[in-house]
């Protein structure tokens, strides 16, 4: 859990992180200064753990030096590391249960979740550490955990093949991963104990100029999680201002009074890590 405090400060990592993402040209040492006053603050290796990535991609074209970083900073490299073998031990044990359990193959089941945003939007396995992972099956069945959710079976086209572990699976493509976060971030009855909305910030500001959220509100209502969502999306827009914009080009189906009480309190319960 964060406090309101942690909450600003992860908010502020999340848009240098997707700016660096996005190829925006960032100072090292700025980003380094701000993941050790992160620490400083106490908020949680794991939440930092996916900003060793963007720290790498701006070592690279800064040519910082890596030998110079502070100890606190150097050991999310290593973390990632084991990080990376225990997912895929876990990913692997996951397809194990999809294969036994729902007689599905895992090349014919779309990774959502943690899953999705390891392999879509950090393109790596050992982001952060993957406690549950989830997966839309090819005859719409939404596995998330120990729970199942009967979704409608999504198109082909919106998800791509790739083998990740020992197994193929379907990545999503950027337009179903936001709508796959934003079902998890929208739905009340998801798992609080998986921080999402750190992954759907990201993908949200990284791709807000690059994806319709037309599209992304089309693949909910096709899915028939449009609800979720819209609220998701909504959320999404309440800790991130700048999202607000884009999130008006679409006009959504969210009550007025749901708008002005309902998603404020959800952003700020979601942020510091729990729901009713």
């Amino acid at each position: 859990m964060l406090n309101t405090e942690q909450g600003t400060i992860a908010v502020g990592l999340i848009r240098k992180k997707a700016k660096i993402l996005r190829g925006e040209e960032q100072k090292a040492l700025r980003l380094v200064n701000s993941l050790v006053w992160a620490h400083e603050s106490q908020i949680p290796e794991d939440f930092l753990l996916t900003f060793n990535s963007a720290l790498s991609v701006v070592i690279h074209m800064s040519r910082f030096d890596p030998s110079s970083l502070p100890p606190v900073v150097g050991t999310l490299a290593n973390k990632n590391k084991r990080c990376r073998t225990t997912n895929l031990i876990a990913l692997d044990l996951f397809g194990a249960r999809i294969e036994n359990e729902f007689s599905v193959a895992t090349e014919e089941t779309v990774l959502s979740g943690n899953g999705a945003a390891l392999t879509v939007l950090y393109n790596d396995p050992g982001a952060f550490p993957a406690t549950e992972f989830a997966a839309l099956l090819d005859n719409g069945t939404y596995v998330n955990g120990g729970k199942r959710k009967k979704l409608k079976p999504a198109a082909e086209e919106w998800s791509e093949r790739i083998q990740i572990g020992n197994n193929y699976w379907r990545k999503p493509k950027p337009e179903l991963l936001v709508a796959l976060l934003a079902y998890h971030i929208g739905d009340p009855s998801m798992n609080p104990a998986m921080p999402m909305w750190p992954h759907m910030g990201t993908a949200l500001l990284l791709w807000r100029d690059k994806i319709s959220l037309e599209t992304v509100v089309d693949l909910g209502k096709q899915l028939a999680i449009r609800a979720e969502v819209e609220r998701g999306l909504a959320i999404g827009a309440y800790i991130f201002p700048e999202l607000t914009r884009w999130i008006e080009t679409v006009k959504l189906k969210i009550p007025r009074w749901e708008r002005k009480y309902a998603i404020p309190l959800a952003a700020k319960r979601i942020v510091q890590g729990g729901r009713d």
